[in-house]
């Protein structure tokens, strides 16, 4: 097996398994916190499908750069951030019936996914 063919072999585990792993905390989380209905799950749904394998193509790029540790840190810092600013502005969009304000929704949401993904 070439380097190429390793790369990417990492690279779809990397989205796969991180991907899934959000989907299957925050669509249940987002439940629990209120979001109900087929469209306001959807939307949570179409969100992380467009936001996570943003933010971890980005991250494994840096990986695969000469860049420091921190700097990598920094970044996802920084991606996590936009996430929260990105989710919390279409969950004001889109979003029917949700008591809890929408971008304290995408922080919450985002803050347990990456703390359940930090510790595994």
């Amino acid at each position: 097996m070439n380097d190429g063919y390793a790369l990417l072999l990492s690279y779809a585990k990397s989205i796969s398994v991180s991907l899934c792993g959000t989907l299957l905390t925050e669509l249940p989380l987002a439940f629990l916190l209120g979001v109900r209905g087929r469209k306001n799950i959807g939307v949570v749904f179409i969100v992380n499908c467009l936001t996570n394998p943003t933010v971890v193509s980005i991250v494994f790029l840096l990986l695969c750069l000469p860049v420091s540790f921190i700097a990598v840190n920094i970044a996802v810092v920084i991606l996590e951030i936009l996430v929260v600013i990105t989710e919390g502005a279409v969950y004001r969009r889109k979003l029917e019936g949700v008591r809890m304000h929408p971008y304290l929704l995408a922080l919450i949401l985002n803050a347990v996914s990456f703390g359940i993904g930090f510790l595994l």
